[in-house]
């Protein structure tokens, strides 16, 4: 049997990045956002987005829970 076939019928590789504390611009973790008792998530977790995105990203991973 020839594996060259059954290796072009496998799952696609799939990239990911861990963007929760921004993509290239670093922010504090979510945990220490938090004890601000101010909203700044939303403007921290939108920026890292669309870095994300603008860099090619489509998928982004959480590695780690507060």
């Amino acid at each position: 049997m020839d594996p060259k076939p059954v290796l072009a019928e496998v799952v696609p590789l799939l990239f990911g990045l861990d963007v929760l504390r921004g993509h290239l611009t670093i922010f504090p973790i979510p945990l220490a956002e938090a004890g601000l008792f101010d909203l700044p998530w939303k403007r921290t977790v939108g920026a890292a987005a669309t870095e994300a995105v603008s860099d090619g990203t489509a998928l982004t991973v959480l590695g780690a829970d507060d």
